[in-house]
């Protein structure tokens, strides 16, 4: 391939990115360095990792690709996760309470007085899931409602919670809990890579709701002397106003 040949396709190539990632100017600017670095194969790179939308399609559809099966939803708040986004652009936010939590003590205290309460259904959506002291904690919790009777759903991201130990899935669903991860690492995992759940979202009872940025893990309580204090937002929201729908 000549000088002109490859000009013009490294050319293509920036337009290609600088049209795509024009509402990420940073992104945009690394993979048009990576261009410049890399002509041509920069542009396979970007086709990899990237996942235009023509090609994305077909690889998330693979079946080392696809995220388990969610079973129908139980409860009027289950369909938060699919329709919260839609149907608030639309309706907007209905009535009930909204309290503003600071960081994971104050959150997790909250979560777990309420998690204790809950007597029909309790769905978790997770990015980052530990099974360190908070972790168990929890988890422990949502078995003994699930052995009470409580419906539960949980959901976790197969990256941000890699690390956690199957076992204690197992647990989890011989007493009832639904367990289902979204993108489960599998080989090829490289086109799954920039598509993971960051939610951060439990609904009990259909009239409760946490969420925000915390996930569940020591680091967010101070326990992780190399972590320090953690400074993130959560919100808890009561009455219809959790259930972002109807």
């Amino acid at each position: 391939m000549g000088f002109i040949g490859l000009y013009v396709l490294n050319t293509i190539f920036m337009l290609i990115v600088a049209i795509r990632e024009v509402r990420r100017p940073e992104k945009a600017l690394n993979w048009l360095a990576i261009g410049l670095i890399f002509p041509v194969l920069g542009y396979v790179i970007y086709l990899i990792i990237a996942n235009p939308i023509h090609f994305r399609k077909e690889r998330l559809t693979s079946p080392n690709n696809v995220s388990d099966p969610l079973p129908n939803s139980f409860s009027p708040a289950s369909s938060i996760i699919a329709q919260s986004v839609s149907q608030l652009t639309v309706h907007g936010l209905r009535s009930g309470r909204v309290q503003l939590l600071t960081n994971g003590i104050e959150t997790y205290y909250k979560l777990i007085a309420s998690l204790q309460n809950a007597q029909s259904t309790v769905e978790v959506e997770y990015y980052t899931y530990r099974d360190d002291q908070i972790g168990k904690r929890i988890t422990d919790i949502l078995i003994e409602r699930a052995e009470a009777g409580v419906k539960i759903r949980f959901i976790r991201d197969g990256w941000g919670s890699k690390q956690f130990p199957k076992h204690v899935i197992n647990r989890m669903m011989d007493a009832g809990i639904e367990c289902r991860t979204i993108f489960p690492l599998s080989f090829p995992w490289i086109p799954t890579l920039t598509y993971r759940d960051h939610c951060k979202i439990v609904v009990i009872d259909g009239i409760e709701a946490f969420t925000g940025g915390i996930n569940v893990g020591d680091e967010y309580t101070g326990l992780k002397p190399d972590v320090g204090f953690w400074r993130d937002t959560h919100m808890r929201l009561v009455g219809e106003v959790s259930q972002f729908h109807n």
